[in-house]
């Protein structure tokens, strides 16, 4: 049995070319009570009503995910994996002037799940 995302107010707006990129691939989601689901299917619905649709470079599409049953974490865990998804990625954090140093110790201050996953959301 897995969990899904159904209600629309919970469904996701990604651009189009990401998802077509793969984006959902090999992702997880970590949500503030430590619980962390896979995506197991990210699945196109439509697209968002919006004029820049009409250039496909800027279309957003709604998507509705397939998540596994959840796997609860503790902060430790998470922020080992973070960090070390992070550091294997230089690109998503360097562009905001972070360094890995600052960016471990920013982490390492996170006491709360919500803590953490807040230091780590403009981070793609």
């Amino acid at each position: 049995m897995t969990t899904t995302i159904l209600s629309p107010k919970e469904l996701l707006v990604v651009g189009e070319l990401n998802y077509e990129r793969g984006c959902f691939n090999n992702t997880y989601i970590l949500d503030s009570s430590g619980c962390k689901y896979r995506v197991l299917k990210a699945e196109k619905l439509k697209w968002t009503l919006s004029p820049w649709n009409l250039f496909k470079a800027y279309r957003t599409i709604w998507v509705s995910l397939e998540l596994s049953k959840p796997e609860l974490q503790n902060i430790d865990t998470a922020r080992e994996e973070i960090l070390s998804l992070l550091f294997k990625n230089p690109e998503w954090y360097k562009k905001y002037d972070e360094t890995e140093r600052s960016l471990e110790e920013k982490l390492l201050a996170a006491r709360t799940m919500s803590e953490l996953i807040s230091m780590i959301s403009i981070y793609p």
